[in-house]
């Protein structure tokens, strides 16, 4: 296909280049057409730095050049030898193209100047699951710094004027402000201003601002009173703003101001107050925040004067606290040979901004061009990186860089990302030709021309007056519409629509049906997901049962579409996966969605739940999951009685009300239920005991074997993905053991962390079977479907963001509340005020474009959905009164400005609660449910079971084997299950004294698909039983073994990206390292034995047994020991670690690993009948080795 006139001036267009490529208009393609371009005009490949921002686009990028150098070397071969010539060494250089994330060029950067920093030339990039436990451990030091310090300490006054009972707010608020801060392009410059600013001893900004933001604020109110038509009081409103002077607005000016929005809210229409005054009521609620703080108090004190001094010293000392947490956590990371994410910029941009070097000139000689794909979603630092190595258009040379993106498709704000930067970029290329040209892609190549128009009319609907522009650069077109013809409106019969919007309402009356849903239900039960998900699943079926025509994409052909072809979107699906996957089963419908994460999958939960309720039970919520999970076996009735008995108090409280008044209850709901308390009271309190002395996971070991839980799995289905879950659960725990008391606290703050960042970016599920997938909006970014359902769009907005107690403000800095010391309330200070409304916007701005990713990835078909809580003739009612919702910043959830669209489009039909304008229909009213011949199993039947049975059941639930103690003793083990022991016994025996030297410090928690630390130490063990023993090699050499290895199939590549080369080439020049290779041929690598202990021998080594078994009895060990050098007169064993942890934790590590060393060295004595006169443990993260016998 032909490239678009929009395309070939992308592709042609000299110097610096701001392309903005709406949804589906062929960016990729374009990027890769203008690297062929620059080619065949002598630009070289390794010439060229093209950065996106994840590894999958630069995949694909460099797998798209690829390709395309390809097809022209087979184009020029046999008519223009010397063109071929040329594309061939370009394809010979893709291996040294820079074309890769914006993260790996600055790590190459950093790699090839490491001397210029003072860094490690091999040092390595932790991930956030490897940072956040040591974020955690150092904001730990550092609190308890202050907290031991004597004296009046400002930390300890900040978190008592914090209104939290723990410091867990002031914690988290370092943590954040410091990501924050390294997302800025010079976060120290950032820290000092802010610093500056507060440290003033008037708020001489805050009034300086003052002026500004009242004249903003009036200018957004004024269109939208005027839009009040009919109603005087808004009239009053307007006349009151438009009376402000246009500038040097003094104070007099906003209380008068005040005064007559005060006076307009008087005087209402009788009968029409809440029709009138509910659009325009923030206003009121606005005007006297203006006038609390303008208002001069009875005292004669000046407001703003007042809030600055509550407010100063508390910024100020967290701010210190932040510089404080900073540099602590940089050592932190050095001393470990680490970096993380935004090390990776802030280094690279240290390079490139230092006067000193030349390394910015270096690159922007090199890099003939630089394109960046996804601009859109840059941070400032990343901002500055770009800036620094492409060349300026004023430069003596032509300006070099393409820079490709879409405000409109901005949505990883979350992350940090930055869409103001692109809308700045773009604003300043259109005001001068100097700063670069603006080229628009908006003929689309993806959708149907009745998909293009709806979202174009939505979209000029409801960013109307906003900070998103949707004018004709930005409305999409049908891309190649002779080739596409298909694709036409005109193509279509008249009753085809390909647009539908289905809001679905409470039912008025309770119908009871039955039939296709596998048992009678009462159809208002079914919460909104539910009756969502049932509409949707019976609307797809529909579809398929009527054979509906999509067009293939390669033949251009009608075809009937597949259950592979349907798409269901939705903002946040983790918490309704399953009662989507339920419904979908029962309507016999395929359903392909990747489970809810880690945390949100009940096994979990269950757990997760029973650990917040053992660090602080007085939780309603988790209390009550974990009495209605197998772990308590109340029923929801045996629940509801217990409430019952008294209300208004604290379900803890409750229980043990309950517990001490109904133990003589007759009635047998409550006989159940207080026995059901008795046992729950009575495990609960020895599970509290244990974890207050016990480690994190020995805790869970016990809980989960004392409430049988595994064993109730295996009766469901999935059972062994569940139990897979907690295996992994009771692996992350043991990486907090460490910490023993605060274990539990830590562990709990690092699962609300993963929660609270947790926005569904895993991998969008394949269509490897032919079934409906359901994904998150932000997982179909980039892709395309026949067939779009776009659901849940009634979800309310989380606004929670807007709560904080400090807000971070671009321009404003750091916005606080104030903390009233007279009454200990909090309140809004002046920048706070304004930097939520301001915040507010972006948030919801946010909403709007993932509202157009998600209308813009259907290519045939796009189906809307929604539910209210209102029944249909209530809402009709209420959207035909309220004449359109105004400001689209109003809106609480997508559905809002859906309804506001369909208003404006056919007001008249609105009424009616259905409507249809060409190829698009709605409908709100409640959900037609139709029967269903095609669901895939009969209803279950259920039948009585006799009383007789009940009892059977009752005795073989009930049996216990006389001697159970002694079936938990094994006869055959391994060393790592017997090294678990003796630190659980090295925990016993110090419980009373706190912390067990012999804990392991922790690993990093990891809930990715990274390879874990347990994979990354067995990758160094495979390499380190493959290397040859040679003196003298480098890491470079090592690194050269490694490919060798892969290219045999005996190394992942995966593994070999793990590998630390520089530390194990350090090794071998040790002491040790040099004695072992010396004896090179007397080393046996992955030595494995099989010998007996005694339980007297095993306790020797400090390995306590449980049981009832004699000491003479004896159990078979089996290991396999890493490197053992076997002389004729002696044995040394070495072992190398890959724990990450700092120096001071040294004795900790010893005393943990040392038990495994020495029964390896007793296994081998006995066998070989020779001294082991050396057990070396070489940890290589810090680069120490000891000898556990000899030291």
């Amino acid at each position: 296909m032909p490239h678009t006139d929009q395309q070939l001036a992308a592709i042609k267009t000299p110097g610096n280049i701001l392309v903005i490529a709406g949804a589906g208009t062929g960016k990729t393609s374009t990027l890769v057409e203008r690297c062929l371009y620059l080619i065949r005009e002598g630009c070289a490949v390794d010439e060229l730095l093209m950065v996106t921002f994840t590894e999958a686009a630069a995949a694909e990028m460099r797998h798209r050049l690829r390709t395309a150098l390809a097809e022209e070397i087979v184009k020029s071969v046999g008519e223009d030898e010397e063109r071929a010539k040329h594309f061939e060494e370009q394809l010979a250089l893709m291996d040294h193209a820079q074309v890769s994330t914006l993260h790996s060029f600055c790590l190459e950067l950093i790699r090839r100047h490491f001397h210029l920093l003072g860094l490690d030339p091999q040092i390595r990039v932790l991930d956030e699951t490897q940072t956040r436990p040591i974020m955690y451990d150092v904001m730990e030091e550092v609190m308890v710094r202050h907290y031991d310090s004597s004296g009046r300490d400002a930390v300890r006054e900040l978190v008592r004027r914090s209104g939290s009972p723990s410091d867990d707010q002031v914690r988290t608020l370092v943590m954040k402000l410091y990501r924050y801060q390294q997302a800025r392009a010079n976060p120290s410059g950032w820290l000092n201003e802010q610093r500056n600013r507060f440290s003033s001893s008037e708020p001489v900004e805050w009034r300086e601002w003052l002026d500004s933001e009242i004249r903003n604020w009036a200018d957004e109110w004024l269109p939208f009173l005027n839009a009040q038509q009919g109603n005087a009081n808004a009239e009053r409103a307007a006349d009151a703003l438009e009376q402000l002077p246009k500038s040097s607005i003094t104070r007099e000016h906003i209380l008068e101001m005040t005064a007559k929005i005060r006076s307009a809210d008087s005087g209402w229409p009788n009968r029409k107050k809440t029709l009138f005054r509910k659009p325009i009521a923030d206003l009121f609620a606005e005007a006297s925040f203006w006038n609390s703080i303008c208002a001069i108090e009875k005292d004669g004190l000046d407001p703003l004067s007042v809030d600055w001094a509550n407010v100063r010293t508390d910024t100020l000392t967290l701010l210190e606290l932040l510089e404080e947490f900073g540099d602590e956590y940089r050592r932190v990371k050095r001393e470990m040979g680490g970096i993380d994410f935004s090390d990776l910029e802030q280094l690279a941009l240290e390079l490139l901004l230092d006067e000193d070097n030349d390394v910015a000139v270096a690159c922007r000689d090199h890099f003939e061009h630089v394109f960046v794909d996804e601009y859109q979603d840059i941070n400032a630092a990343q901002d500055a990186i770009i800036a620094a190595v492409t060349r300026p258009t004023g430069d003596e040379r032509e300006g070099n860089g393409f820079l490709v993106g879409d405000i409109k498709q901005s949505i990883y704000r979350f992350r940090l990302a930055e869409p103001e930067l692109f809308r700045s970029h773009a604003q300043n290329c259109s005001r001068s030709s100097m700063e670069g040209t603006v080229l628009p892609l908006s003929e689309n190549f993806r959708s149907h021309e009745a998909i293009l128009s709806a979202v174009n009319d939505c979209f000029t609907t409801i960013t109307a007056d906003t900070g998103i522009d949707y004018g004709a650069n930005e409305a999409l077109s049908v891309g190649a519409r002779e080739e596409r013809s298909q694709y036409l409106i005109e193509s279509d019969p008249d009753d085809l629509c390909r647009v539908e919007y289905r809001c679905l309402t409470e039912p008025e009356h309770k119908v009871i049906r039955e039939g296709p849903f596998d048992e009678s239900e009462e159809e208002d039960d079914l919460d909104r997901d539910a009756r969502e998900a049932r509409w949707i699943a019976q609307r797809l079926m529909r579809i398929r049962r009527e054979e509906t025509a999509i067009i293939n994409r390669q033949t251009s052909e009608n075809e009937c579409v597949e259950w592979r072809d349907m798409v269901v979107l939705m903002r946040s699906p983790g918490p309704r996966i399953e009662t989507y996957a339920r419904e979908f089963h029962r309507m016999g419908v395929p359903l392909q969605a990747k489970r809810p994460g880690f945390f949100d999958a009940l096994e979990v939960m269950d757990q997760v739940n029973l650990l917040r309720i053992l660090d602080n039970p007085r939780q309603d919520i988790p209390l009550l999951a974990v009495l209605r999970s197998p772990i308590g076996g109340f029923t929801v009735d045996e629940l509801a009685e217990i409430r019952h008995t008294k209300r208004r108090i604290l379900f803890w409280e409750l229980l043990g009300e309950f517990h001490r008044n109904h133990s003589e209850e007759k009635e047998p709901i409550l006989q159940s239920a207080w026995r059901k308390v008795d046992a729950f009271l009575t495990q609960f309190n020895e599970w509290r005991e244990l974890v207050r002395h016990a480690s994190l996971s020995y805790t869970l070991e016990v809980v989960i074997e004392g409430s049988h839980y595994e064993r109730l799995l295996e009766g469901g289905i999935r059972s062994s993905e569940k139990r897979a879950n907690l295996d992994k659960l009771l692996d992350l725990t043991r990486q907090f053991d460490p910490y023993q008391r605060q274990g539990l606290h830590r562990f709990l703050q690092f699962v609300d962390a993963q929660l609270e960042k947790g926005k569904d970016l895993d991998s969008a599920p394949p269509a490897t079977a032919n079934a409906v997938r359901l994904m998150s909006i932000h997982q179909s970014k980039g892709m395309e479907f026949p067939m779009v359902v776009l659901a849940g769009t009634g979800t309310e907005f989380n606004l929670r963001d807007l709560y904080e107690q400090v807000l971070f403000d671009e321009r404003l800095g750091l916005c606080p509340k104030i903390n009233d010391p007279n009454n200990e309330t909090r309140y809004p200070s002046l920048p706070f005020w304004v930097a939520q409304r301001r915040e507010k916007k972006l948030l919801l701005e946010e909403e709007m474009r993932l509202l157009y990713v998600a209308m813009t990835r259907a290519r045939n078909y796009l189906i809307m959905t929604g539910s209210r809580r209102r029944t249909a003739p209530k809402l009709l009612k209420a959207l035909t009164e309220k004449n359109a919702m105004g400001s689209p910043y109003k809106a609480g959830s997508m559905q809002d400005w859906i309804t506001d669209w369909l208003w404006k489009l056919s007001a008249a039909e609105m009424e009616a609660g259905a409507g249809r304008n060409g190829f698009f229909r709605w409908e709100i009213g409640e959900p037609d449910w139709e029967q269903s011949s095609e669901s895939g199993e009969d209803s279950p039947q259920s039948r009585e079971v006799s009383k007789t049975d009940l009892e059977h059941i009752q005795r073989m639930l009930e049996w216990q084997y006389d001697w159970k103690d002694a079936t938990r003793e094994i006869a055959k083990t391994n060393v790592s299950e017997l090294r678990g022991r003796a630190r659980e016994a090295a925990e016993e025996s110090v419980q009373q004294f706190g912390r067990s030297p012999f804990v392991a410090q922790p690993k990093q928690p990891d809930c990715s698909d990274r390879l874990t630390a347990s994979e990354i130490g067995n990758a160094h063990h495979a390499f380190l039983e493959l290397m040859e023993l040679i003196p003298g090699q480098t890491a470079l050499d090592l690194k050269n073994a490694a490919m060798q290895f892969r290219d045999l199939g005996l190394l992942e590549d995966r593994q070999i990206q793990a590998l630390d080369f520089g530390r194990l080439a350090r090794f071998w020049y040790t002491d040790v390292g040099q004695w072992v290779v010396a004896h090179h041929k007397n080393v046996h690598r992955e030595l494995p034995f099989t010998t007996r202990f005694t339980r007297a021998e095993l306790a020797d080594l400090g390995i306590m047994l449980d049981g009832r078994a004699g000491d003479d009895d004896f159990i078979v060990v089996q290991g396999v020991v890493d490197l053992a050098v076997i002389l004729d007169d002696e044995i040394r064993i070495l072992d190398h670690k890959t724990d990450h942890f700092s120096r001071k934790s040294l004795k900790f590590k010893v005393a943990d690993y040392a038990p495994q060393l020495q029964l390896y060295a007793s296994a081998l004595e006995r066998i070989y009948r020779r001294k082991v006169t050396h057990a070396w443990l070489h940890f290589m993260t810090i680069g120490k080795t000891v000898d556990v016998i000899s030291d």
